[in-house]
């Protein structure tokens, strides 16, 4: 059985952005006083890590800006430079998408934390690598049947892994979804503790962390996680509102995927 640990599978914050890169053969370093950013990414399939061909990878910064798309070459890899002179910060979106794979789109941000680990694996390895992984439709879309799912063609999901800091459990955070009007949404699902299926009887997290919203219609939305004795807040996703609640974007037949860090207060 797909394990949804396996579906939501989340890398380290250096792959916050691929940036608005161009694909080059050249490192681009060129003669300025500050090197490019040299970026690797591999595209992965998410059950096997097998690299995956032909995947087209688009990423948006600031979100809605025109998206700039590289397609994965035999080994699954794209690889890009970026002008440091160039960088927007704020909120972006990696999307992913072939034929026989669910469109993902893996939301996070550009900040000064985020430019800082940049750095240093420039300072420290001359590249910036990391890794996405795709699921097939078959293998999701069971998945869900298993859960007792049926996703609605036009609609889109969000789905959300709670990370544990050292000495934090995940298990028992109730999630509260909004939409862009203010209105509760009642859509989420909460993940067994294999990470196996989603379980329509719980009403809070397990130790998988993992929970979705399912069938929504496209727009922003956000959410707020509730765990007694610490505080959530965004490690791969959207930069959170005053309010402390976690923004995230909902297109149509596709899946938002968010990262959140858990710790205790």
């Amino acid at each position: 059985m797909l394990h949804s640990s396996r579906i939501f599978t989340l890398s380290s914050l250096s792959l916050l952005a691929a940036c608005t890169a161009n694909t080059s053969e050249d490192s681009g370093s060129g003669s300025d006083d500050t090197a490019d950013y040299i970026f690797s990414m591999k595209i992965t399939n998410g059950v096997t890590d097998v690299g995956i061909a032909d995947i087209e990878a688009c990423v948006e910064i600031p979100v809605d800006a025109e998206p700039v798309c590289n397609t994965s070459d035999a080994n699954g890899m794209i690889e890009s430079t970026y002008s440091p002179d160039d960088v927007v910060e704020g909120n972006a979106i990696i999307g992913l998408s072939g034929e026989g794979y669910w469109t993902t789109l893996n939301l996070g941000r550009v900040n000064a934390d985020v430019l800082a680990a940049w750095d240093e694996s420039m300072e420290t390895g001359g590249i910036i690598e990391f890794e996405y992984p795709i699921i097939s439709e078959v293998l999701i879309n069971a998945a869900l049947n298993d859960s007792g799912i049926t996703p609605e063609a036009g609609t889109g999901h969000a789905a959300t892994v709670l990370f544990a800091a050292e000495g934090t459990s995940v298990a028992g955070a109730t999630i509260t979804v909004w939409n862009e009007d203010g209105s509760e949404v009642n859509s989420t699902a909460y993940s067994d503790d294999a990470g196996a299926t989603f379980d329509p009887t719980l009403t809070a997290t397990t130790e998988s962390g993992a929970f979705g919203s399912f069938n929504l219609s496209p727009g922003l939305y956000s959410m707020e996680i509730t765990l007694e004795g610490a505080t959530c807040g965004p490690a791969i996703a959207w930069e959170a509102t005053e309010a402390g609640a976690i923004p995230f974007i909902v297109r149509a037949d596709s899946i938002s995927v968010s990262g959140v860090t858990c710790t205790v207060e």
